[in-house]
């Protein structure tokens, strides 16, 4: 196998393509006994080549199997451990990825972390036996490293929540009001005003009281961001957010046309923003709002030009999310049908499973049986995504049932509060839009619902609208 892995050193060195590098080393990274044969330098280079190259090609489980291989090498440095704990957490293992996170204890191991993926982590520690000695030592480093997210758009609201709870229920209350004062997402202020666990903190938390001056404060933050960073595409994003959840979808529109002007008007080696891997976002953000005026055939246009390169299934997501609301069902089903979740995070696969169970129903093609299954198992990393799924579906007993039990878990219970609330009505509802709200209304009518909900919170209605970051 040595001259294998020398080749596949070789290779990475000179930016050989990956899917040569692991067909080259995959059969001793399956085989157990061939592994342990070989000398400990060789097993060591043959891991860290192996994850390296499964992470770059966004395969997260092998990345992981390989990481964990090469980290139990003596030759493993931080970079190994720091490797490995990214990868546990985009393959969804909790219980490693806090392994990981306890290991770099010390080196800052936040600060590599985008917003989405701090995140995921924070999602992962919930479904550990220990959930809330895990925030509060995930909470604890995050104020070590002041940490900020890299991109405004990706608010740590929700990590800064779950640490307030759990600070909360260790009797700290005095520094869970501190921290509570750092939520600022508007749709998870909305939520939290729905769950009496959070009464006190909204209390004695002013910010929490009133759900549409959470959203104007919102609103002045991205702004600043964007004037005190011109060139960062993803101000911009954060900006039309948080205008589209105020309604002001028009105001929205206006700023990332003239966004998307500016990225056509510079020379191509002087690109006019910093963050130009912001740009398929920018431009979904751009085609929501088009939508939300009425312009859902140029938004079709935009998003069909997307996914066109297959660059990533999320396009082909958004694609059928707007040709479902033009009753192009049977068309969006052929883009889904092409689409790979291949590199998407466990919620951006949720959103393709729902979409594609959702897309199947409408196109007459009866239930999608995979995409049911995975949302299944994974129900509690997108617990909306399982009942949309099933409202699509028009299966209102099995939607009930799921949702009762989200409220009854309190883990999963902010998200099926979310879902519950009666929001602010959108400019233009199209059709899909306008079916899947009235399924939440009839859902949250229903008296297995209201009993269940009378137990552990409460439905009100806001002037505003809940909008997640993507999807």
């Amino acid at each position: 196998m040595a001259p294998q892995v020398a080749l596949a050193a070789f290779l990475t060195q000179r930016g050989g393509e990956e899917g040569d590098i692991l067909e080259m080393l995959e059969p001793a990274i399956k085989d157990a006994d061939l592994f342990a044969r070989m000398p400990a330098s060789r097993r060591y280079q043959l891991a860290a080549l192996y994850a390296a190259a499964a992470y770059r090609l966004g395969e997260w489980d092998a990345a992981h199997k390989a990481s964990v291989l090469a980290t139990e090498q003596a030759q493993a440095g931080p970079e190994d451990w720091d490797r490995r704990f990214h990868v546990a957490i985009l393959a969804g293992d909790g219980a490693d990825a806090y392994q990981s996170f306890q290991r770099l204890m010390g080196r800052e191991p936040l600060l590599s972390l985008s917003g989405r993926q701090l995140e995921r982590f924070d999602r992962l520690l919930g479904e550990l036996p220990d959930a809330r000695q895990a925030r509060l030592a995930l909470g604890r480093e995050m104020e070590r490293e002041a940490w900020e997210p890299a991109f405004v758009i990706y608010d740590p609201s929700r990590v800064w929540l779950d640490y307030a709870r759990a600070l909360d229920e260790s009797g700290d209350r005095r520094k869970a009001a501190a921290i509570a004062r750092r939520i600022t997402d508007p749709t998870l202020v909305m939520a939290v005003q729905a769950d009496p666990r959070f009464d006190d903190l909204v209390r004695a938390t002013p910010t929490l009281g009133d759900a549409r001056a959470a959203a104007e404060r919102y609103l002045a933050q991205s702004h600043d961001y964007m004037r005190e960073n011109p060139r960062m595409l993803n101000g911009r994003v954060a900006e039309a957010r948080a205008l589209v959840i105020l309604g002001r979808s028009s105001e929205a529109l206006k700023l990332l046309d003239e966004a998307v002007q500016a990225l056509g008007a510079g020379p191509r080696r002087q690109p006019a923003f910093d963050d130009m891997d912001d740009e398929p976002v920018l431009q979904y953000w751009r085609s929501a709002a088009m939508i939300d005026e009425g312009r859902l055939g140029e938004a079709i246009g935009a998003r069909t030009a997307a996914a066109a390169c297959h660059c990533s299934g999320l396009d082909a997501v958004m694609l059928a999310q707007a040709l479902l609301e033009a009753g192009r069902a049977k068309e969006a089903k052929r883009w889904l049908d092409q689409a790979s979740d291949n590199g998407l995070g466990l919620e951006d696969r949720m959103l393709l499973a729902k979409t594609r169970a959702c897309v199947a129903v409408e196109a007459g093609a009866g239930t999608d049986a995979a995409a049911m299954n995975f949302l299944v198992r994974h129900e509690r990393w997108a617990p909306a995504a399982m009942i949309e799924a099933l409202l699509c579906a028009g299966d209102f007993d099995g939607a009930a049932a799921a949702l009762v039990r989200q409220l009854e878990d309190p883990e999963s219970r902010i998200d099926a509060l979310a879902g519950l609330q009666a929001y602010g009505p959108e400019p233009n509802p199209w059709s899909h839009r306008i079916r899947l709200r009235a399924a939440w209304a009839r859902l949250a009518a229903r008296p297995d619902v209201r009993a269940a909900l009378a137990k552990v919170g409460r439905r009100n209605a806001y002037d505003l609208r809940s909008l997640p970051v993507i999807g």
